[in-house]
């Protein structure tokens, strides 16, 4: 066993691989050489990618082990992907160990796990280093990735930036059932990439006789392309119709039984291979076809002694059975043979189905798994056994270890078959909420909705339908019932037995509710409730301190929101959770503090994140999120874009009034001023709540040029005091009515609220609150002193003038100014000296001065803020 030695950070224990996983299967006798695509392959080592792509059962792997065989001089290295090869780090690990296996170097991978235990999480940095060491400068290597699609999207970033950084020396082969998400037609457009696809991995009329020859089957040229033809070339196909036909006594007439096509695999393997087995193999494999991993103590269970001598049998001669794990010996089915299996099991004998799942579920309990066990109480008909562990196990499972899959087929389950059976369907909504079958849940709820019981007889079936209606409402944004279901369990729960699971869910729920409807303390209190009772690291460490960055940005703390998202996106890291909803929160924190700063590409990465992890299984998460993207859009000068995805993101909140539905419409009226069109804005605000119509009537206001009107619909707002944003947006914008109204209070009006901008961080807001007041910075420099804060603040807002500004009326100077005229105009109305303008633009002092003499001169002006004022006007700036 090989002991792998990096790690994202500290963790539970080390990862460890079977040494299976580092070795090319051993080649098939009769194996048949493919030329063709040897040489193919061959030429992957004047490219950047040889990429090997196609379904289950095409030959990828013992053509991949079969081209490094026919090379044995060349230093080779194989990786077999599985599952839990999804997490980045693990996947890091297992390509190091296998580096080092293969090549025979102990040092691959010192720096890069070096780096990834310094940065908390593998980067593009540990990538490189890694690269770096698989340069092999005496000469070439190979290193071979099988089964990719298994690693999955979490892991396709090291590949990318694997393929990015490719160690000239080394040949990089990927296989894979999908295409892995690389940037293939870059290459394929530099022609640095190799591929082999289905129709390459076909065989040919000549290939399959030679396959059909290593099972000892000689066919006529018609039988032969009869076969080839019905199998298409497909490998699986033509090994099981080689298994039929060699057990035939006549090879022509089983030739012609063959209707093999990949949808009709079911019924020619259990007619032409199946059928062909000994009896005893037939039974043993239509009985363990149940079990997910085919271990001797699962398969004893279910079928008694024998059973190790049965899967050697099995694996030993080829019938679909694959090892998991080559220490423990355990093995699983091919997916689609085991289901024809399962399917035919059922139709044989379902008494006998009935009695191997029992044996399968008190197996898993016996080991322990009680999940996997109620997924077979189920199948055998037990419901209430199987739901009396489900509500054991549910609620726990998701504060404990929310990564561990559901224990039901969420893609078969019918909430119907449990309708008016409170007991059932309760842990059935909770378990398909949670894990994701959103549209299946709901209907679960609606119908627990309809059970009728009496709560004071039954206070835990109380609390379990206030926790699924609660969750429901949560999850559609609307949180004002939410919180209304959680009010409700509260009389039933001294009473109530075993749903003291169900009791912290309900609080962890509600803290969330209570963030976004505004009411931050008593989420606060929440969360420190929470993190008091250590229920679990992911419930204290992740899921609550995302939540209240979240209150925190909201609040305007956006010092206090940065270090929680951080803090906790450290933790979802080390705990494998970055990729998990309880990091959506801190996701998307971290995406609008950076939009906070206009760095608008460090803001796209995490929505991004936020909107895989979200999809439709969630629909408030999935709305928060497109929401972010639009605002990210927006300010980039993307109006248009932004405004057009608005309605799929009111669409994905599955809700008509939910309490959401009032931040697109707030982005709505806010982009549609942006694009000029206060009309539309004005018929938006009707939709906002008071407080916040209050604010977005003064922004039309001002823009309609209307300072009065503005401070009138002002005159209406809560006294400051609430929050630090809430206190910022009316500074900002008493500021602009008084620098409309050319008040003379204007610029003490403009310290006070850039004093608070600048206190707590904030440089979109200010743009986009008081697009005057920011004007007004820019013309009159001099009336304030400059800061860093002042600088970036400015910057944002040049950026956004550009964006709306006409294009520039330079026709109305004698000369216009030159492209470095104006780069150097820029920098000036950002406050920078001289001497700083030449760093930032790679210039001489004296080419800078050059260059704004001649700009003064062609603009009639002879100071710094008259120029600024000058080519603003002009549309220059």
């Amino acid at each position: 066993m090989a002991r792998a030695t990096v790690m994202a950070a500290p963790g539970p224990r080390i990862p460890r691989f079977p040494s299976s996983k580092f070795r090319a299967p051993t080649l098939m006798p009769g194996l048949v050489r493919r030329s063709r695509l040897l040489d193919r392959l061959d030429r992957g080592d004047q490219v950047r990618l040889a990429l090997v792509v196609g379904p289950a059962g095409a030959g990828k792997t013992m053509l991949l082990a079969d081209w490094l065989a026919a090379h044995p001089e060349r230093p080779s290295a194989w990786l077999s992907c599985d599952a839990a090869d999804a997490d980045p780090a693990r996947f890091v690990a297992a390509v190091i160990e296998a580096a080092r296996h293969g090549f025979g170097q102990l040092s691959i991978g010192e720096d890069a796990r070096e780096l990834i235990r310094l940065d908390g999480e593998v980067s593009a940095d540990a990538v490189a280093a890694l690269a770096d060491d698989l340069d092999a400068p005496a000469g070439g290597r190979v290193l071979v990735i099988d089964d990719f699609h298994l690693a999955g999207a979490a892991s396709a970033d090291t590949l990318r930036w694997l393929v990015e950084y490719h160690p000239p020396s080394l040949q990089l082969v990927v296989a894979s059932r999908v295409d892995p998400p690389l940037r293939v037609h870059r290459m394929r457009a530099h022609q640095d990439l190799v591929e082999l696809r289905d129709g390459d991995l076909a065989f040919s009329v000549d290939e399959s006789r030679s396959l059909l020859a290593g099972f000892g089957v000689r066919l006529d040229e018609p039988d032969l392309a009869l076969v080839h033809r019905r199998s298409e070339g497909w490998v699986a196909g033509l090994q099981m119709a080689a298994l039929s036909i060699q057990g035939s006594p006549d090879h022509a007439g089983a030739a012609n039984r063959v209707q093999l096509h990949r949808h009709t695999v079911a019924d020619y393997f259990l007619e032409e291979v199946l059928s062909h087995q000994p009896p005893e193999v037939a039974e043993f494999m239509l009985a363990t076809s149940v079990l997910d991993e085919l271990s001797v103590p699962a398969c004893t269970a279910l079928c008694g002694q024998g059973s190790a001598k049965m899967l050697e049998f099995l694996h030993a001669t080829h019938m679909f059975v694959a090892i998991v794990d080559d220490e423990a010996r355990t093995y699983r089915y091919h997916q689609l043979i085991k289901e024809v299996l399962q399917t035919e099991l059922h139709a044989r004998d379902p008494a006998r189905e009935r009695r191997m799942h029992e044996a399968a579920a008190q197996y898993l309990i016996e080991a322990g798994q009680a999940g996997a066990a109620a997924r077979h109480l189920l199948a055998a008909g037990e419901r209430a056994a199987a739901f009396s562990l489900l509500n054991e196990g549910i609620v726990r499972d998701v504060l404990t270890n929310p990564t561990v899959g559901s224990a039901l087929d969420l893609d078969e389950i019918r909430p119907d078959l449990f309708a008016g059976a409170p007991e059932f369907l309760l842990p059935l909504a909770a378990e398909l909420l949670w894990r994701g079958a959103f549209e299946r849940g709901s209907q679960a709820v609606a119908l627990a909705r309809q059970c009728q019981f009496d709560p004071a007889r039954k206070p835990e079936l109380a609390v379990r339908l206030a926790l699924v209606n609660m969750l429901h409402c949560t999850f559609i944004g609307q949180f004002d019932e939410a919180i209304a279901y959680r009010e409700r369990a509260r009389p039933f729960e001294v009473t109530a037995d075993g749903v003291s699971d169900w009791i912290v869910t309900l609080d962890t729920l509600a803290m969330y509710c209570h963030t976004y409807l505004g009411h931050c303390g008593q989420a606060r209190q929440l969360a420190d409730t929470l993190a008091s009772a250590q229920v679990s690291a992911p419930l204290t460490e992740v899921l609550c301190p995302g939540v209240i960055s979240q209150a925190a940005f909201i609040e305007g703390s956006l010092e206090e929101a940065g270090a929680l998202a951080a803090s906790t996106l450290n933790a979802a890291r080390r705990l494998h959770f970055d990729r998990h909803y309880f990091a959506f929160h801190a996701l998307r924190t971290t995406a609008l503090l950076a939009l906070e700063r206009h760095d608008l590409a460090a803001a796209a990465e995490p929505v991004e994140r936020a909107l895989e992890i979200a999809s439709g299984a969630r629909p408030a998460f999935n709305h928060l999120a497109q929401l972010d993207r639009a605002r990210i859009w927006a300010a980039g000068g993307n109006y248009d874009e932004a405004l057009a995805s608005l309605p799929a993101a009111r669409l994905a909140l599955k809700s008509d009034h939910s309490a959401l539905l009032a931040e697109a419409d707030e982005l709505e009226a806010r982009i549609r001023l942006s694009l000029g069109d206060q009309k539309g804005a004005t018929g938006v605000i009707e939709r906002l709540p008071p407080e916040r119509r209050i604010v977005v009537s003064a922004l039309i206001a001002l823009a309609a040029g209307n300072p009065g009107q503005a401070a009138e619909a002002l005159s209406s707002a809560p006294a400051e005091g609430a929050t630090i944003r809430s206190d910022l947006e009316l500074r900002l914008l008493r500021a602009s009515i008084a620098i409309s109204q050319s008040s003379p209070q204007a610029p003490a009006l403009v310290r006070q609220a850039l004093a608070l901008a600048e206190q707590h961080g904030f440089a979109q807001t200010v743009v986009d609150t008081a697009p005057q007041l920011v004007e007004h910075v820019i013309s009159e420099p001099h009336l304030y002193p400059r800061t860093k804060q002042l600088t970036a603040l400015i910057t944002a807002g040049l950026k956004a003038r550009k964006r709306a500004a006409p294009a520039p009326r330079q026709g109305k100077l004698l000369e216009p100014l030159t492209t470095a005229e104006i780069r150097v105009l820029e920098k000036l109305s950002e406050r920078l000296t001289y001497t700083e303008i030449a760093s930032e633009l790679y210039l001489s002092l004296n080419t800078v001065k050059t260059h704004l003499r001649h700009a003064y001169m062609k603009l009639g002006v002879t100071s710094r803020s008259s120029a600024v004022k000058r080519a603003t006007s002009l549309g220059i700036l």
